[in-house]
């Protein structure tokens, strides 16, 4: 199945990248000729096709045509059950109104100790599960679930009563997204953040960082850092160490 992406302008610096980027990922394909770029993202049968002119896409989608059978979707709408929505505002929150201001309790730290032991252990760890999904395109998502994560082995009441608070917020909030402008410049930037000492029971530390190409984020971490630090400054330096290689 074959979905089209919009046309837009790509610069030199634009090849470049998608050439580097498609020599580290087999699934994606791309061609160049003349002024025209084109990228091929391929998921099993699932193909995106983009290219920076109509001429270049009606001409590799009859290509496909004439040695598979194919059968073209029209512009992108889904992909690998991620929606994608195009708006003229750049407004991607517009279809719900948030029922929860936050998705967890601020400084809120939850223990495996704390509540009482559910009788039905899988249903907390099926919400959980829904929940590790919804990251892929919800980033705001991403530090509640890292912490209710830890407790999928023997969840109590109090990582359940959590879990619900996050679904409440999801339901209020159906229409957050990730938003990427159609045309862009490809500065890197990055911010980092941590908490030291917060897991009560390891007491190992939390590091987050946001990755953006100018403003279009691109990559969002929220994960238990791998050792036990003695000092605010050793997390800080390990955050920041996480950070840079994930830049580079």
């Amino acid at each position: 199945m074959l979905s089209k992406a919009p046309s837009a302008i790509i610069t030199d610096d634009d090849k470049a990248m998608a050439k580097a980027i498609a020599e580290a990922d087999y699934s994606l394909f791309t061609h160049t000729a003349n002024d025209s770029f084109t990228a091929l993202p391929v998921h099993t049968d699932d193909i995106i096709l983009a290219s920076s002119t109509l001429e270049s896409t009606i001409a590799l989608q009859c290509f496909l045509n004439d040695h598979f059978r194919i059968k073209c979707l029209g512009d992108l709408r889904y992909f690998l059950g991620i929606e994608v929505a195009r708006s003229s505002r750049a407004d991607v929150s517009s279809l719900g109104t948030c029922l929860l201001k936050l998705s967890m309790e601020q400084n809120l730290k939850l223990s495996k100790d704390d509540g009482q032991p559910l009788r039905d252990l899988l249903l907390c760890r099926r919400l959980i599960g829904h929940l590790l999904y919804l990251t892929i395109t919800r980033p705001d998502l991403s530090y509640s679930i890292q912490r209710l994560s830890q407790f999928m082995i023997a969840p109590t009441s109090s990582h359940l009563h959590a879990v619900h608070q996050v679904f409440q917020y999801v339901k209020g909030a159906p229409g957050q997204g990730l938003l990427f402008p159609s045309i862009s410049s490809l500065s890197l930037q990055a911010s980092s953040d941590l908490d030291w000492a917060s897991c009560p029971d390891s007491r190992r530390s939390l590091t987050s960082f946001c990755i953006f190409l100018e403003s279009s984020l691109i990559s969002w971490q929220s994960k238990k850092q791998v050792v036990v630090s003695l000092s605010s400054a050793e997390v800080k330096y390990r955050a920041m160490a996480t950070t840079s290689c994930e830049l580079q």
